[in-house]
């Protein structure tokens, strides 16, 4: 479109990393393919933390190599780093398979929060591959926002052991919490 072949222009003068990437994975999140290119030139640099949405950007628009840096940012780096991936998939309609399974690993991870925001992102995306997982998590020691996030996760996937996977955990850890 002719606004985007502008903005892509004046983009590429200018010199502030964090308002290109921003930009352009504005572009690419409407759908602008025109984009693309651009994004992937972003993306080969490493100075800002707003090449998560370079990224994500390029991974909606179908790009594996982007798709797999992504994967690594949902896997490695500091707990808010892994939390800010695990958000931008709520920009995803679907998640490619090295994402996918990125997710399905941060189910097993040792910070609950990124525990329960994977959970969420595998109910939200519809990652059938997490329920043996999500199940699981039901029946460890872990927080009840962690359980919860599971259970939510296997009620939208349809499981049909939902209904009673619940209940038992959290009737279990209230008797072992219990001091009388």
């Amino acid at each position: 479109s002719p606004i985007a072949k502008a903005v892509l222009r004046e983009l590429r003068s200018n010199d502030l990393i964090d308002v290109r990437a921003s930009a352009l994975a504005s572009l690419a999140q409407n759908g602008d393919v025109t984009a693309k290119k651009e994004l992937e030139r972003a993306a080969a640099s490493k100075e800002s933390p707003a090449l998560l949405a370079v990224d994500a950007a390029l991974t909606r628009l179908g790009d594996e190599a982007a798709a797999a840096r992504f994967a690594v940012r949902v896997r490695e780096g500091s707990m808010p780093a892994r939390l800010a991936a695990l958000e931008a998939t709520k920009e995803f309609a679907t998640a490619p398979p090295a994402v996918a399974r990125a997710i399905v690993g941060g189910l097993e991870d040792q910070q609950a929060a990124v525990r329960a925001a994977a959970a969420q992102a595998a109910g939200r995306l519809k990652i059938r591959e997490a329920v043996p997982v999500l199940r699981r998590t039901l029946g460890q020691p872990v927080s009840y926002l962690v359980k919860l996030s599971a259970a939510v996760s296997l009620h939208i996937l349809g499981d049909p052991a939902r209904d009673d996977l619940l209940p038992q955990a959290l009737a279990r850890d209230m008797a072992e919490a219990s001091v009388f």
